[in-house]
């Protein structure tokens, strides 16, 4: 009889657990970090054509590892890894990272943030082109930065949506974040580049993470 009175309570706990689960697994992270310390998990190539993506350890912004990717031109892109995200875009949240480069043979190496309304923000140190703003897309361009040197950024993501389209929607979420390295004057010529520290998350006034 107590081995019958046992089934119902264990399935009871099991149905609670994958409820509970369930529940964890919806819940909305407010922040996104990756430092490259335990590999690449979650990073997809989205466009160009990339050779032999890792980690590695010989040059890296901080920590012992940093993402190395070399690439190659298709579709205006030398190279594009992405990684989906859920952030809620709020009037602080910070973005920042690190990039590196070995030479500059396509027009540009950087990040883009992806929105949920379907428009994205660039962020990338310009070797040469001219790109403006347009309907769907920002800008944000570092210009005449150093060859074989890390360059570090922080910006604030829901002024920058803002400046470039005028408001920013109550629900806006910020979908994704891309290593990108552009080739849009098809140039096929091949771009190594790193990338490390980077991090999207909400501040308080005085720059702390909430």
């Amino acid at each position: 009889m107590k081995y019958l009175v046992m089934i119902p309570i264990v399935m009871f706990i099991l149905i609670l657990s994958n409820f509970i689960s369930g529940v964890s697994g919806s819940v909305v992270r407010n922040s996104f970090t990756e430092d490259f310390e335990t590999g690449y998990d979650g990073w997809e190539r989205t466009d160009g054509k990339i050779f032999f993506p890792r980690t590695q350890r010989f040059i890296t912004y901080e920590g012992d590892y940093a993402f190395r990717m070399t690439s190659r031109g298709a579709q205006g892109y030398s190279g594009r890894i992405e990684h989906q995200i859920d952030i809620p875009l709020m009037p602080n949240t910070t973005f920042e990272f690190a990039y590196y480069f070995l030479w500059k043979r396509v027009s540009y190496v950087g990040y883009q943030i992806e929105f949920s309304d379907g428009k994205i923000g660039d962020y990338f140190s310009l070797f040469y082109g001219m790109f403006v703003n347009i309907s769907v897309a920002y800008i944000v361009q570092y210009k005449v930065e150093a060859s074989r040197a890390w360059h570090f950024h922080h910006v604030n993501l829901y002024d920058d949506y803002r400046n470039a389209f005028g408001s920013v929607p109550s629900d806006l979420r910020i979908t994704s974040v891309s290593l990108i390295a552009g080739d849009p004057y098809f140039t096929q010529k091949f771009q190594t580049s790193y990338f490390d520290s980077i991090k999207i998350t909400q501040e308080n006034q005085r720059g702390d993470e909430l």
